[in-house]
Order: C-alpha cells, then sequence, then structure tokens
C-alpha cells in the first residue's frame, strides 16, 4: 500500500507527531511511506526503509520558529502525485499542509484519514501581536474561549470533516472533537509506544528524590508550575533534584525563573530519542502540568519506564493517569497539590514501586506493534470502503 502523510511538521523537529509518523513507519515498512512536509534548515531525512520524504519551502513563525509556515509549490505537488498515485493519504496537521493534504484527496479522489494530534487553539499565544512583545514571559489561558480560538476550531472540524475517517489518539479528544462538531467517522487509535525501547525499571531506589520533565519546553506546556511546586518541596526535601530535557521557546524563561527562585535544576536540553530510555531509569518520578495533552507520549514513555506521574486533570491525561493507582492527578494550576504528590512519593519509596509496576503494566495496551496493525486495518478498510 502506498501512504500520502502530509504534515506541518516533520524530522528533524522533534514533537509526539514526528515520533508518532516515525514510529508508524517503522512498524509499517512493508508499505511505502511518502511524506510531504516543510523544507528546514536541517536538511536530513529519517533512514527508514520505505520512506521518501518532500520537503516544500517555509517560513518560520517569528513568535516561535520551531513552526514553520508552508509555501508550496503546487506543479511539483501535483506532479508527484500523479507520478506516484497513493492509495491513501493521512493528514496529522490541520495546517497548510494538511489543507493540501485534504485538497489533493479530493481532486485525485483518493481515501483520506485525518489524526488529530495538537489543540491548535491552545498554542494561539504564539499568534497574539501583545503577547509576542512580551515573549520570555509566562502566559495565562483565558477561562472561556475566545473568538479566536473559536475561529480556529471552526477552521479545524471543516478541514476534519472532510477526511473520510478522523483519528483520535484518546477517547478524550474524541469527545472533545465531537463536541466541537466532527460530524464523520472517528476512531480511537493511541500513538502507542516502543516497549522494546523503553523499559520498567528492575529495581526502585530506597531513597525517592528525583523528579523529572522530558518533552517540547513550549509555554502551553506549564512548566513554569512544576518548577514552583519543586521550590515548595525543597522546603522539606532540600536532598530532591529536578531535571527538566527538550528544548522550545520557553527554556530561556525557565531558566530565568530557576535563577529567580535560587533553585539548582539540571536543564538538559534536547536529547536525542534512543538516549531517553537511560535517563528515565535514573529518575524517580514524571512530571507535567500540560492542560493540553491530546495523548502525550511522554507520559507513556516514563510509564512505560516504570514511573508514577504527576499530572493535572486536563483533555487526554486522565485516560492514562489513574489516581492512586500510577500516579497522581491534581487540579490545573494546582501548584501546592503538585508539591504534596511528590512529598508522599519522597516520603513513601514503597507506593513509587507500586505506582510505578502499575504504570509500566498500564502501557501493555499501548503497546506499538498492536497500534500500528489497528492503523494498517484501519488504512485498508478505509481504501475498501471507498472503491464500494
Amino acid at each position: 500500500m502506498k501512504i500520502a502523510v502530509f504534515s506541518d511538521t516533520f524530522f528533524p523537529k522533534t514533537d509526539g507527531i514526528v515520533t508518532s509518523t516515525l514510529n508508524f513507519a517503522q512498524r509499517l515498512s512493508n508499505h511505502e511511506f511518502t511524506v510531504f512536509s516543510p523544507a528546514y534548515r536541517e536538511k536530513s531525512d529519517p533512514d527508514i526503509k520505505g520512506m521518501t520524504c518532500h520537503r516544500f519551502f517555509s517560513v518560520p513563525l517569528i513568535s516561535y520558529t520551531e513552526i514553520k509556515i508552508v509555501i508550496p509549490n503546487l506543479y511539483r505537488l501535483f506532479r508527484l502525485l500523479r507520478r506516484n498515485r497513493p492509495d491513501i493519504i493521512h493528514i496529522n496537521t490541520p495546517g497548510p499542509m494538511g489543507l493540501l493534504g485534504i485538497i489533493c484527496s479530493k481532486i485525485y479522489r483518493i481515501p483520506c484519514v485525518g489524526t488529530y494530534h495538537t489543540l491548535v487553539s491552545e498554542q494561539l499565544m504564539y499568534l497574539s501581536i501583545a503577547k509576542l512583545l512580551r515573549i520570555g514571559r509566562f502566559f495565562k489561558k483565558k477561562k472561556k474561549e475566545t473568538l479566536l480560538e473559536k475561529l480556529v476550531w471552526k477552521g479545524s472540524v471543516a478541514m476534519y470533516n472532510r477526511c473520510d475517517l478522523v483519528i483520535a489518539p484518546s477517547k478524550s479528544i474524541e469527545n472533545v472533537l465531537k463536541e466541537h462538531g466532527i460530524k464523520k467517522e472517528t476512531k480511537v487509535i493511541s500513538n502507542g509506544i516502543d516497549r522494546g525501547l523503553f523499559k520498567p525499571k528492575r529495581e526502585y531506589n530506597k531513597k525517592v528524590s528525583r523528579l523529572v520533565h522530558v518533552g517540547r519546553i513550549s509555554y502551553e506546556k506549564n512548566i513554569d508550575q512544576t518548577i514552583r511546586a519543586f521550590a515548595l518541596t525543597l522546603k522539606k526535601h532540600p536532598s530532591a533534584t529536578y531535571t527538566i530535557i527538550g528544548d522550545g521557546p520557553a527554556l530561556r524563561s525557565l531558566k530565568d525563573l530557576a535563577r529567580e527562585l535560587k533553585l539548582d535544576i539540571r536543564f538538559l536540553g534536547y536529547v536525542p530519542y534512543k538516549n531517553l530510555p537511560g535517563y528515565y531509569k535514573n529518575e524517580d518520578v514524571f512530571i507535567t502540568a500540560s492542560t493540553m495533552e491530546t495523548q502525550g507520549l511522554v507520559i507513556l514513555e516514563a510509564m512505560a519506564s516504570g514511573l508514577p506521574v504527576i499530572g493535572v486533570r486536563s483533555y487526554a491525561i486522565p485516560d492514562i493517569v489513574k489516581n492512586n493507582h500510577n500516579g497522581f492527578l491534581v487540579r490545573p494550576g494546582d501548584i501546592e497539590g503538585m508539591s504534596e504528590c511528590f512529598n508522599r512519593l519522597i516520603e513513601n519509596p514503597g507506593l513509587v514501586s507500586e505506582l510505578g509496576q502499575n504504570a509500566a503494566r498500564f502501557v501493555i495496551h499501548h503497546d506499538l506493534n498492536s497500534t500500528a496493525a489497528l492503523l494498517e486495518r484501519t488504512y485498508k478498510r478505509t481504501v475498501r470502503n471507498k472503491s464500494n
């Protein structure tokens, strides 16, 4: 089967969309994957059997240079599709490339599925001129949905309603999509976790003290809240440590906040994906304050590595983090609650082992081999239904 993937983010950028795309392509290497994506300064493509990449000229968003706005060469795009007509198109983003994927599916009458990976409405701070002038500070989300957020949802829903099938990484996001007006058939397919790469700990430390966060370092992830929670924990447990792994536009602000609070936090920056398992195993507890996860691959990675998770009750996180079973959940923005959860784990090392082992067992349901096989069956069924 020939699969054309349209995405506004791709390798060498590292995020959940890129990771899931590469993982699925590797597991389904018996098919041909052709990726249409933005061009990046780094001219390198992933070394995956059966994968071909076509890059298109793009310009960076001034307030977040990792986001690329594609200005496509339509003649080249249509020529490539005519030359190697795919059996199915898969869009991964509601941006320019995703829209082009929809257009191509209609022009050439090719079946199309779309995965809704990212809550774009939660990233609108990067489009705000007022906030652009204040880059380096942290922004609080308004409680009510703004007009711009409503328009973004309306545009995203209009795009995905033109797919033959809409894929959600979690049940929570499937429900959110339906609430916002998705009428097409939907299916939940986890992005999956490579349990051959991320393996649970064999032994747990008798003394728990190490906190870790992994992921894209951006403002909407609310990592500043985890730093403030860590500062509260230090008052009671001064030997505790915090390691933040990843890169992104909020990194400088987080470092400034750590200096302001006089905290010795390890900022490791970008770590290659293949090296992440070793870092997880050297930590005790994973934490996230993000309120915009459609699934949270780094959470699954941490759980597969046997770490209990401290998270918030928002969107897809409660789908995988079960309170008092494989981690703890607090209200969004509850800094004291996050600190209290970490304190409890520090004071109860046996609980870390219990929750961590439960986390590793839970992730079995998100095994990448199973989710890739489900995606493959979904592709075949969509093509078959379109031809009938």
